[in-house]
């Protein structure tokens, strides 16, 4: 949070207490220090999770990602939106509940848009609206059995369409795209030649896709689920496998990654050259071809390497939309390189925004590039 247009930033970090653990109905009342690192460590006793984004930073606020309305590896609609009531303290100094939580007779209920306002109305504003103290998040049972399948594809034109089919038989849970950046940055356990090896091995798009089962008959369900898998691969010819790039034990490596923060000391974006801008997006799959030709156009322009672009495609709703995410690594001790990107994201960034890329989250300088074209609704 930086407080460019004035204002005072207030640390909350050691608001860290896990206030309540309710399993059966599926939820886990929290202040807004918790950490993604304690929340899961936590719930992982009573066999519970929090849906988490890709690979959170450890000691990033659960309650942040869920303000933020980052995306979940999990595109099921039911599981879309993670906050369910909360309580905040507003700019003059009241307290305001969101949900079933506005009425005290209606405590044990967790229904965030029962009463006007919702939960909705705070997100994405930073605590500029008002400051939670305390939320309810929604837990998911952890799968007592899980089956990864690794899809690759040489282009992305080619992703969208089997996407669309796998979420239209509701097969899975987690599911999602990487190019070979970032999935060898994922992977990469001794950088620098290890990583190098991996970008050159993979495929240069992964869809990722892992069947789950809770306690009602598991290995039926991954049964069913796989056979539709694979008819649907043979309709389209493609082929779903356990691995690629002939990386041993992958399912096992993502398994353990898919449902935690990052577990290294520098984080997955940074280690490759110290930091990252990410350019995000709201779109459809069949668009996001267009998107990565005009980002990765542009970047040749600018002379930077087309192969350093991290690319995350996160699936939402059933594959209704999808959440689009550019990766664009640079040295920060390198001020050549630092303006270079920094120039690069912006132009990117108002393309992106030409082209009908959707972004939630208008903050700095997206702020003028997006309410300037929305002057009615800004006023």
């Amino acid at each position: 949070g930086i407080p460019s247009e004035g204002g005072i930033i207030i640390d909350l970090s050691r608001m860290n207490r896990i206030l309540e653990v309710d399993a059966r109905n599926k939820r886990v009342k929290i202040e807004p220090g918790v950490t993604w690192a304690q929340v899961q460590e936590e719930l992982g006793k009573e066999g519970l999770m929090v849906c988490n984004p890709l690979l959170p930073h450890r000691s990033k606020s659960v309650v942040t990602s869920a303000m933020e309305r980052e995306p979940i590896l999990i595109c099921k609609t039911e599981y879309s939106e993670t906050m369910l009531t909360s309580e905040l303290v507003l700019g003059n100094g009241d307290l305001f509940w969101t949900g079933t939580a506005l009425s005290k007779g209606m405590s044990v209920q967790i229904c965030p848009d029962a009463m006007i306002p919702g939960a909705r109305l705070w997100q994405g504003s930073q605590g500029t609206l008002g400051i939670i103290t305390w939320a309810n998040i929604k837990a998911e049972y952890l799968p007592t059995l899980d089956k990864v399948f690794f899809i690759p594809f040489d282009r992305i034109e080619d992703v969208a369409e089997p996407i669309h089919l796998i979420q239209r038989k509701m097969l899975g849970n987690e599911c999602f795209v990487l190019n070979s950046f970032n999935l060898a940055a994922i992977l990469a356990e001794n950088w620098q030649d290890e990583f190098e090896a991996l970008r050159e091995s993979l495929p240069p798009w992964t869809v990722i896709l892992c069947l789950s089962a809770l306690h009602r008959f598991p290995e039926e369900k991954i049964a069913y689920e796989e056979k539709a898998l694979m008819e649907i691969a043979s309709e389209l010819h493609f082929e779903p496998q356990r691995t690629v790039g002939g990386v041993p034990g992958l399912e096992g490596t993502i398994l353990k990654m898919l449902r935690k923060p990052w577990q290294g000391d520098t984080y997955w974006k940074f280690i490759y050259k110290g930091s990252c801008h990410d350019l995000f997006f709201h779109t459809t799959l069949n668009r996001v071809p267009e998107f990565v030709e005009a980002i990765s156009g542009m970047a040749a322009e600018y002379g930077y390497p087309t192969k350093d672009i991290g690319i995350y495609v996160q699936p939402l709703e059933r594959a209704r939309a999808c959440f689009c995410q550019f990766g664009l690594h640079c040295n920060p001790e390198d001020t050549k390189e630092v303006d270079l990107v920094r120039s690069l994201f912006l132009e990117a960034s108002e393309e992106a925004i030409d082209m009908g890329g959707f972004f939630t989250t208008p903050y700095g300088q997206w702020a003028d590039m997006v309410y300037s074209r929305t002057a009615s609704y800004t006023r």
